[in-house]
């Protein structure tokens, strides 16, 4: 099933393209990525599924909507990909069924912030905030395999934060780029 208009392209026997050119991966009676209606002017919206596989089609999705040229998006990619992973690493939007919700955002001082909101902690674990691994990057890029994230968040946007979502279980990370 597709939310939106029919489908102009069918990309594989799950994955369509609409008229408007957004990817819709067919999962049972719903649809994701699904574009999420009513959002402010200036800010697009996209639920994305629980798949490793819904990583690059956020890429994609982001690409487009930024209308950055890619040698201007590569820091905004790589950002949005190491937060969505961390949400479906770290969080119940990586279990059956999860979802991620992710915004980009155009701002009143020609920036962008892409904002990444996640299901909050799964089953039985504990609540967590998002903290860089450590003060020494270097080091950890020699001795450490993973856990460095949100250290690359911080040093490839011009500023990054997060909030609890409306509900107060999930967590909004976002973080803000220069467009030239």
């Amino acid at each position: 099933m597709t939310v939106g208009r029919l489908p102009r392209k069918q990309t594989s026997p799950t994955q369509q393209v609409s008229d408007e050119g957004e990817s819709y991966v067919a999962k049972g009676s719903l649809s994701l990525p699904r574009r999420i209606p009513s959002t402010p002017l200036g800010r697009h919206s996209v639920l994305f599924g629980h798949e490793p596989d819904q990583i690059s089609a956020a890429r994609s999705w982001a690409w487009r909507t930024s209308g950055l040229g890619y040698d201007h998006a590569d820091s905004l990619l790589l950002v949005l990909s190491e937060l969505h992973t961390n949400a479906i690493r770290h969080t119940a939007s990586g279990l059956p069924g999860g979802t991620v919700r992710i915004d980009l955002e155009r701002l009143p001082d020609r920036g962008l912030r892409v904002s990444v909101t996640d299901q909050g902690p799964r089953p039985g674990a504990a609540t967590t905030v998002p903290t860089p691994a450590s003060a020494d990057l270097f080091t950890d890029l020699v001795t450490e395999e993973s856990g460095r994230g949100l250290d690359l968040v911080a040093s490839l946007s011009r500023d990054w934060g997060w909030h609890r979502d409306d509900s107060g279980t999930g967590v909004t990370v976002w973080a803000e780029f220069d467009r030239p």
